[in-house]
């Protein structure tokens, strides 16, 4: 029988990682000046701005699917069906993990392109969006501790046709937003980074 202690570390892991990437980007990227916030290492490298608005794409892209398919769950019960990925879920975690080999970004997923050497993005409202976004994943992982999450498979908003488990989302979000945070930092820690 699945262990419910098993089910909350699970989702506790998932929290921690949403957490962990916003705490990271705010450290790195609060009292950035505007220069430095869209500053780019080259042309095909991304800001850190643009690091911050693919997270926003994406969250946005995921969240009314989290809301419909979470709508009418059952209440968790008393032995909650294991939190299983499947060989697909397993995948989408793998590749979004960060260290995990670099992919193509499709263009639904990018930010809005930029020219030359910066992008164009005010960090105010990028990171108010970031805090947001990030907040509905939170409360989405919540919502997953209450009801039979290892039961809800939701739709893949880029590949429609595909569902994976929930939980497969919850991960592979949460190490998607540390994959980015880690490439911010780089960014960062360019040795032509204005300063």
């Amino acid at each position: 029988m699945p262990d419910p202690a098993d089910f909350d570390a699970a989702l506790d892991g998932y929290a921690a990682a949403l957490r962990s990437s916003r705490d990271r980007m705010h450290a790195l990227a609060d009292g950035l000046t505007d220069d430095q916030f869209n500053w780019k290492p080259a042309p095909d490298v991304w800001s850190v701005g643009e690091c911050l608005v693919h997270l926003n794409v994406i969250a946005a892209a995921y969240a009314p699917y989290f809301d419909e398919d979470l709508r009418d769950v059952p209440p968790r019960p008393d032995r909650p069906a294991p939190l299983r990925y499947g060989i697909l879920g397993g995948l989408f975690v793998r590749v979004m993990r960060p260290g995990s080999r670099p992919m193509k970004t499709f263009r639904p997923m990018k930010p809005p392109p930029a020219g030359g050497a910066r992008s164009a993005f005010d960090a105010g409202r990028v990171f108010a969006d970031f805090d947001r976004h990030t907040d509905a994943l939170l409360a989405n992982v919540e919502r997953a501790r209450r009801v039979d999450a290892g039961r809800v498979r939701v739709r893949e908003p880029y590949f429609p046709l595909v569902r994976l488990p929930l939980v497969a989302f919850l991960d592979g979000l949460g190490q998607h937003a540390l994959r980015h945070a880690g490439q911010a930092e780089r960014v960062v820690a360019h040795p032509a980074f204005p300063r």
